[in-house]
């Protein structure tokens, strides 16, 4: 038996960072009655937004590029309420113009979402 301690990477130790010229991720930070950058706050501390799926923008234009929704990546907080504390993420999918699912891996199977259910919203990904 091989414990993780004994385990050796003697592989190419190498991070390489490449952005995708067919995805858009973006990252969803509400900061209230303060500036976006603070000493005063966390990052972590940072409140979700709350929006109806069938209000956020279907279409993003980027350069030359048109970009559309695709789905949500939401997460229930623990009980610290801080962004890093313990807690479930979900994802919201669109299919077509105007289904939603939710997948859960609490859930066998994905459940169909109204566009008219408000969801918090931790992360917004678009492709072309």
């Amino acid at each position: 038996m091989v414990r993780d301690s004994e385990k050796i990477c003697e592989g190419i130790k190498e991070i390489n960072s490449a952005l995708s010229e067919i995805h858009i991720i973006i990252d969803i930070l509400y900061w209230e009655e303060e500036a976006v950058i603070s000493s005063n706050r966390s990052s972590e501390a940072a409140a979700h937004v709350d929006i109806k799926l069938g209000e956020i923008p279907q279409v993003l234009l980027y350069g030359s590029r048109t970009y559309e929704l695709r789905g949500i990546v939401s997460f229930k907080r623990g009980r610290t309420s801080l962004r890093n504390s313990i807690g479930h993420y979900h994802a919201y999918v669109k299919r077509g113009n105007k289904n939603w699912q939710l997948f859960d891996d609490l859930n066998k199977k994905p459940i169909p979402i109204n566009e008219s259910k408000t969801v918090p919203c931790e992360f917004l990904v678009y492709t072309i």
